[in-house]
């Protein structure tokens, strides 16, 4: 066991990928307590456990309160991951009631000061909003989301997108903002802003909003990437 916590140490994120196979296996063993290592003094080893945990569900079972309390770690991958497997073992019906709890937990990470952490917390808001018992509690978090589409880093803006086109009953005065991402400097957030337009124009009540963003939405097909263009294509 010593060994393998001396991989989750490592500076390399490819041999600690490796620690976190082998804990993985070892657990499954019954040879290792991965929710103590949730408090181990190194960030790495913390990170890591918390990773392991959540493929291994059946053992998180009375684990999510350790989990929520990385939340507030003080290292950001920590953070980061450990919303990451709180939205993983939200696949599995026995967890949801306690990580509903925690979304209020989840939702501070949007302001989080690591542009990582703030795009962790709402893709995993994104993923959770999937399950119905996940979109009421989301629902008021809406403002954060739409706020996060003017964040500094290009990804956090493109993750906001992508969960506002998720909760779209509650999207709709995030249109605008949605729309401006189309003129946005950074290709990945135009892709994802039209995509995200296409997603709505789903529901009808959307369609009149959009329909007046058509002329920004054709402008994509003269984009110079070509996955934009696409995208574009693809909305309209």
């Amino acid at each position: 066991i010593p060994d393998v916590v001396t991989l989750l140490k490592d500076s390399d994120e490819d041999v600690r990928s490796s620690g976190v196979s082998a804990l993985v296996k070892l657990s499954e063993q019954g040879a290792v307590d991965i929710v103590a290592l949730l408090k181990h003094s190194d960030g790495y080893v913390r990170s890591s456990g918390v990773s392991a945990l959540a493929m291994l569900s059946d053992q998180g079972t009375g684990a999510i309160p350790d989990i929520v309390a990385l939340l507030k770690d003080s290292d950001k991958d920590v953070r980061s991951s450990g919303v990451s497997a709180l939205s993983k073992l939200s696949e599995q019906g026995e967890f949801r009631t306690a990580i509903v709890d925690a979304i209020h937990d989840i939702v501070a990470l949007l302001k989080d000061s690591d542009e990582d952490v703030r795009s962790s917390g709402v893709s995993a808001l994104a993923k959770l909003s999937e399950k119905g018992e996940f979109r009421t509690p989301i629902a008021g978090a809406i403002p954060d989301i739409v706020a996060l589409l003017k964040d500094s880093d290009n990804y956090v803006r493109s993750s906001g997108a992508s969960a506002l086109a998720k909760l779209s009953e509650q999207s709709a005065l995030a249109i605008p903002e949605i729309v401006a991402l189309l003129k946005d400097s950074d290709d990945e957030v135009r892709s994802c802003g039209v995509s995200a337009l296409g997603r709505l124009s789903e529901q009808s009540e959307f369609r009149p909003a959009i329909a007046d963003a058509i002329p920004d939405i054709v402008a994509l097909l003269k984009d110079s990437t070509s996955y934009v263009r696409s995208s574009g294509v693809q909305t309209l």
